[in-house]
């Protein structure tokens, strides 16, 4: 059976006199940076359109209505945390008065990208219920490990929803820890394992 590190280059050993992981941050990575740095580091991102750059800059800015010293905790004090397909009503309809279409891609897009990033870290209830756009996320988290994890996948005799699954799951616990692949531990996964059986008492996607 595959595991992560089937699929992720080998590192250089850390020397003796450092620990070899590092305590997980609870901060979002950039949760701390300016809504002008963002829109910087989202314009880098694979994907980047004015689509996507819409929709960081109006959660951004509905963002900043609520109370918090990040982004993280305004993204909590405003409900968001678990509610799921519903987040968006939370922040106040900032997408009030625009056509649904334009409002539903936006809003996908500038999330993920807010995700990929590592500004927001939503839960497992968030990300079963809203379903983001898991690829783009992916396009932006490790993109050569994903690759080759499919890669892997498609040259077994496994049916490719399970590849699918395999890649949603892999998703969605880089989401919520916001940590690399090569950072990873047998614990974030049995985390996520233990949530899932925890709602559905089996370990569905």
């Amino acid at each position: 059976m595959a595991i992560v590190r089937d699929y992720v280059r080998p590192l250089p050993a850390p020397p003796t006199t450092e620990p070899a992981h590092e305590p997980h941050d609870p901060v979002p990575r950039r949760s701390l940076l300016s809504q002008a740095e963002l829109l910087q580091q989202a314009e880098r991102l694979a994907g980047a359109d004015e689509v996507s750059l819409r929709g960081v800059r109006t959660i951004l800015t509905a963002l900043t209505e609520f109370e918090g010293q990040t982004w993280q905790q305004r993204w909590e004090n405003a409900d968001c945390q678990d509610p799921g397909n519903d987040w968006k009503d939370q922040l106040g309809s900032p997408w009030k008065g625009i056509r649904l279409n334009r409002a539903r891609f936006e809003s996908a897009n500038g999330i993920a990208d807010l995700i990929a990033l590592d500004v927001i870290r939503p839960s497992y209830t968030w990300l079963r219920n809203a379903r983001p756009r898991f690829h783009r996320i992916r396009e932006n988290r490790n993109p050569e490990f994903f690759a080759r994890m499919k890669e892997h996948g498609s040259g077994l005799d496994v049916r490719q929803s399970n590849v699918g699954n395999g890649l949603t799951v892999m998703t969605k616990v880089l989401a919520h820890t916001g940590l690399s692949v090569n950072d990873l531990r047998p614990e974030h996964l049995l985390d996520y394992r233990e949530y899932q059986l925890d709602v559905s008492k089996s370990p569905m996607v």
